[in-house]
């Protein structure tokens, strides 16, 4: 006779696998659950781009107020400049009494050589005169050698300056000119070029001096 073997008792069965009765509901399935990281991670995006466009909306609108505050301070001090020479006022006679007065040139010192022309030379340049109405003042003369330079200051029939000063040339008692004027106003005498005189000759501009400072 056999004995029969018994099975050791299980004390903690694991899970068995149960077969689906008919009509009897799936258990719930649980739901994986949502990382939380994520959902952060573009949170902070969206608020960094927020703050992003917050600043460069400010900056803009900072030029825009400094322009603005550029273009006013230009227009004032437009508004405010000085006015031109133009514009400035006429200053009164008063004023004009006040100031300082402008010192006269200094006279130029005539040249010792200078003695008043004599009667006759004058009075043959005179007779020389294409215009009968001009006379013939201030006649002055510097002799060198066997020339004799002679100046004098022409006026017209009223007694007006018509030349400050022209200068001829006597050489062996003939009359020549040597200045414009005196080849204008008395061009029936030879120019002093042809003997090789010149206005450009010392004794020919210190007696033409002599003369004008007659004149002042």
């Amino acid at each position: 006779m056999s004995i029969p073997h018994e099975r050791p008792a299980v004390t903690n069965p694991g899970p068995q696998y149960q077969p689906q009765q008919p009509g009897q509901p799936y258990p719930p399935q649980e739901q994986p659950k949502k990382k939380r990281g994520g959902c952060m991670k573009w949170g902070a995006i969206v608020v960094g781009v927020l703050v992003a466009l917050f600043v460069i909306t400010g900056l803009a609108g900072g030029f825009d107020e400094a322009e603005e505050s550029a273009d006013g301070q230009a227009t004032t001090t437009s508004a405010e400049a000085p006015p031109s020479s133009a514009e400035q006022p006429t200053p009164t006679s008063s004023e004009e009494t006040t100031s300082s007065p402008v010192a006269a040139p200094a006279a130029r010192e005539q040249d010792p050589r200078c003695t008043p022309a004599d009667g006759p030379m004058l009075a043959l340049l005179e007779a020389g005169l294409e215009d009968p109405s001009l006379t013939l003042t201030n006649g002055t003369m510097i002799v060198s050698g066997e020339d004799t330079w002679v100046g004098a200051t022409t006026l017209d029939g009223d007694g007006e300056m018509e030349s400050r000063s022209d200068v001829w040339l006597f050489r062996n008692s003939v009359p020549f000119t040597v200045t414009g004027g005196a080849r204008s106003a008395t061009p029936a005498y030879a120019p002093a070029t042809g003997i090789g005189a010149s206005a450009g000759d010392e004794a020919a501009q210190a007696v033409d001096g002599c003369v004008v400072e007659q004149t002042r």
